[in-house]
């Protein structure tokens, strides 16, 4: 039960010494949006405040400072731990892509609730504030009155006590009753999945040159358990991976050629194995939602619905070029990347290819 894991997919290093690396996370669903809060301060980039409008990094430490006058220190910890200062976090450091609970079959989506259930690993005692207190091993008291059909009143009350873990189960069992219900009426898997998300596990891709940061935030002593657990877990699987070195016109191409696509492949081998990566990033897998394998023709039918206008542009975002020469293509990417997602929005992929 509870399945928390780290696996890199592709790991590439530019000449620059920048590392870029794309890694599958597998963990609860209700971790994603607390995951989803970070983002990063950078330095080197300008940046935003609603009232000032674009800084120059000369005066982001000013501001900060002044922030600081007028804030606790505890304040600003909390606000940058918990993704509350928007205005302050400009460009989120990592690419993501997750596997959307409204695309998977509801038999489906069964099955993975019985098989690997989410469970706590951490069942912290309720105390005030956003952090729990020392794990508890306190039973679980359960009261069901039986009333009488015709007036209403408690006829007598069945009492169950129930450990934490079984508990969670028993409540698991009882929606999964109501979901195969739902399903057996005919309604659609994105209404009925919502009940089975709390056991639900979640498939995340996610590609980064900068994860200091985030790694600071999550693996803390002041972080979520399970999201610290999963920051720990990321970061082993970097520490024993070693990145492929590239040269310029290079690529780093999650799910395709082991990670890396040579700058010598002819053009139209180039875009067949792009289309197949943007269609594997979107599935978060190299199989569809449905479990079957991303064939030709599955990668072009879902890249051509990404690419239609709007442009579904977040399964652009894992895939990079190493750049021959200067450019501002980076995106969230530093240290000479050019990332696929802004060629295809500035029309200069061809260029790269």
């Amino acid at each position: 039960m509870t399945t928390i894991t780290a696996k890199v997919i592709a790991d590439s290093l530019a000449p620059t010494g920048s590392r870029l690396t794309t890694l599958e996370l597998r963990y609860p669903r209700w971790v994603h949006a607390e995951g989803r809060t970070h983002r990063l301060l950078a330095w080197d980039e300008p940046e935003f405040l609603p009232e000032r409008g674009p800084l120059p990094k000369s005066e982001v430490r000013e501001v900060l400072s002044d922030l600081r006058h007028r804030m606790t220190e505890q304040a600003i910890e909390l606000m940058l731990r918990e993704g509350k200062t928007e205005a302050l976090m400009d460009d989120p450091s990592l690419s993501r892509n997750a596997a959307s609970s409204r695309a998977i079959p509801v038999p489906r989506m069964i099955q993975d609730v019985r098989d690997d259930p989410a469970v706590p690993l951490f069942w912290g005692a309720n105390q005030p504030g956003m952090q729990a207190g020392a794990e508890t091993n306190a039973p679980v008291t359960l009261r069901f009155d039986i009333r009488d059909e015709d007036t209403g009143q408690v006829m007598h009350q069945i009492v169950q006590e129930k450990s934490r873990e079984q508990a969670w189960l028993d409540l698991r069992d009882m929606v999964i009753a109501f979901a195969e219900a739902y399903h057996a009426a005919g309604y659609h898997k994105q209404i009925i999945n919502r009940l089975l998300e709390p056991w639900s596990h979640i498939t995340v891709l996610v590609t980064a040159t900068e994860w200091s940061n985030f790694f600071e935030l999550r693996d803390h002593a002041d972080a979520e358990p399970h999201i610290r657990l999963l920051a720990q877990r990321m970061k082993a699987a970097m520490e024993a991976s070693t990145p492929v070195q590239l040269r310029p016109g290079d690529w780093h191409l999650p799910f395709v050629n082991g990670g890396q696509m040579p700058r010598d492949l002819d053009t139209a081998t180039k875009e067949a194995n792009l289309v197949l990566a943007v269609a594997c990033a979107a599935s978060v897998s190299y199989k569809t939602v449905d479990g079957l394998p991303i064939t030709t023709e599955a990668a072009t039918r879902i890249y051509s619905k990404l690419a239609t206008q709007p442009l579904h542009a977040s399964p652009f975002e894992h895939q990079a070029v190493v750049a021959k020469v200067p450019h501002n293509l980076g995106r969230n990417f530093r240290g000479g990347w050019a990332q696929h997602r802004a060629l295809v929005e500035m029309g200069a992929l061809g260029e790269f290819l």
